[in-house]
C-alpha cells in the first residue's frame, strides 16, 4: 500500500514537470503565451490536490496501520493469557469428552463453587472436578461425577438446585482445566471455614495440596 502511494506521488510529480517542459521549451506564439500559461497554473494546482489527496490518504494508512498493530498485540496478550499459541488455529485437546450438557452443568456448579475466589481458585476447582472424571473411583463423565452420591452427596447443587450462572472467568477456568492440568492431580476441595469438624478431619486425612482464599485442595 505505501509503496503504491509513494509511486502515484512522483508520476503526479512528472506528469507536472513535463507539461512545464514542453510548455517552457517549445516555440509558442506571442498570442498564445497566455492560455499556456493558464495551462501550466491549472496543471500545478491539479498537481498540488493531488499531492494533499495523496499525502491525506498516506496518513490515514498508517493511522490504520497503528491501530492493527495495536490489536494484534492485544489479541497476542489474550492469547498468552488464555495459553493460546499466537497464530495458532489448532482446536484445542480436552482431557476428556463431554457434552454441551456436561459443559452447562460443569460452570455452573464451578460458578457456585467459587465464583467469588480468585481465577486460580476457579481453575483448581474445575481441575479437581475432571481430575475423577480421569478417576476408576468416579463416573466417567462431568454430569454423573457431579451427581455422584456413591459416598455422599458430593456438591450442594445437585440438591438443593441453586445453580448459577458462570461468568467468563468461570468459563474460562473450566475450559482451561478441560485441556490440562495445574494441579498435580487434586480431586478433593473444601472451604475450611464452612466444614464441620468431623467432615474437615475426614479431609485431612488426604495431602493438602494448595490453598486459595480459605479453599483447601487434596488428593
Amino acid at each position: 500500500m505505501k509503496k503504491d502511494i509513494i509511486v502515484l506521488v512522483l508520476l503526479v510529480c512528472l506528469v507536472g514537470l513535463f507539461a512545464y517542459f514542453i510548455c517552457s521549451t517549445s516555440d509558442i506564439p506571442e498570442n498564445t503565451v497566455d492560455p499556456m500559461l493558464e495551462v501550466i497554473e491549472l496543471q500545478a494546482e491539479i498537481t498540488k490536490d493531488l499531492q494533499d489527496d495523496i499525502i491525506d490518504l498516506y496518513v490515514k494508512n498508517q493511522q490504520m496501520s497503528d491501530k492493527l498493530d495495536i490489536l494484534e498485540a492485544e489479541i497476542g496478550d489474550l492469547r498468552a493469557f488464555l495459553g493460546v499459541a499466537v497464530g495458532d488455529t489448532t482446536p484445542p485437546e480436552y482431557r476428556i469428552e463431554f457434552s454441551q450438557g456436561d459443559i452447562d452443568t460443569f460452570t455452573s456448579l464451578v460458578m457456585h463453587e467459587a465464583g467469588g475466589e480468585s481465577y486460580d481458585c476457579m481453575v483448581w476447582c474445575a481441575n479437581a472436578i475432571v481430575n475423577r472424571v480421569l478417576m476408576d473411583s468416579y463416573p466417567d463423565n462431568l454430569t454423573d461425577v457431579i451427581y455422584d452420591r456413591k459416598f455422599a452427596v458430593q456438591f450442594s447443587p445437585t440438591i438443593d438446585g441453586l445453580w448459577k450462572t458462570p461468568s467468563d472467568d468461570v468459563i474460562n477456568a473450566c475450559y482451561t482445566a478441560l485441556e490440562r492440568d495445574v494441579t498435580g492431580g487434586v480431586y478433593i476441595f473444601n472451604n475450611s471455614d464452612l466444614t464441620d469438624p468431623g467432615t474437615q478431619q475426614y479431609f485431612e486425612r488426604f495431602e493438602l495440596v494448595a490453598e486459595f482464599d480459605d479453599v483447601q485442595f487434596r488428593r
